[in-house]
């Protein structure tokens, strides 16, 4: 006799809120995020230089974002990269290093709703418009955005699945910035 077919589930991780970054400098290029002076070591944060090193305690499958920061809404913008990093084993050595892949760039803009009432994000606001330059991702589009609605906070979905790491890398436009603070992210593993 069959058995009565089982719900289908996602693995819902809570968010976790990076600090906001200023950086308007260069975004590097593909694969130069990793330190090749320390091979061994994977990539790691560095809100001064606007990168956000996302790692989970096993492989990712699905990534859910928010960008959030103060300026005008409508407006101020940043640039985003997205990179996919995986554990590369070295045949023969106890060694393993990481090799990145891009898999998308993105242009984000502040909305006009606020983040919350009270709290972290009492005086910040969700970014309301996400639009994909590039997608590089596997079987594209990789890259998803929902809420994208005028006021609304709009998510970023990546799917990550099999890899080690996923970097935000985020350039504050230089002509209209997030301002005072910059441009934070909250993420979660779906």
């Amino acid at each position: 006799m069959p058995t009565a077919p089982q719900p289908v589930g996602t693995i819902k991780k809570p968010w976790s809120k990076e600090a906001q970054s200023n950086y308007t400098g260069s975004q590097v290029d593909y694969f130069d995020f990793i330190d090749a002076t320390t091979p061994g070591n994977p990539p790691a944060t560095s809100t001064g230089s606007g990168r956000y090193v996302l790692s989970d305690s096993g492989e990712f499958n699905q990534i859910k974002a928010l960008f959030y920061g103060e300026g005008t809404a409508g407006t101020s913008k940043a640039a985003v990269r997205v990179w996919a990093v995986s554990r590369v084993q070295v045949s023969g050595v106890d060694k393993v290093d990481y090799v990145g892949e891009l898999l998308g760039e993105l242009t984000i803009t502040l909305g006009a709703g606020p983040g919350t009432t009270g709290g972290e994000f009492a005086s910040k606001k969700f970014v309301d418009k996400i639009t994909v330059t590039t997608d590089a991702s596997n079987l594209p589009p990789g890259i998803r955005i929902s809420g994208d609605v005028s006021g609304k906070a709009a998510s970023l979905m990546i799917d990550a699945a099999g890899y080690a790491y996923v970097i935000i890398e985020i350039k504050n436009d230089g002509t209209n910035p997030f301002t005072p603070n910059g441009v934070g992210v909250v993420w979660r593993v779906l």
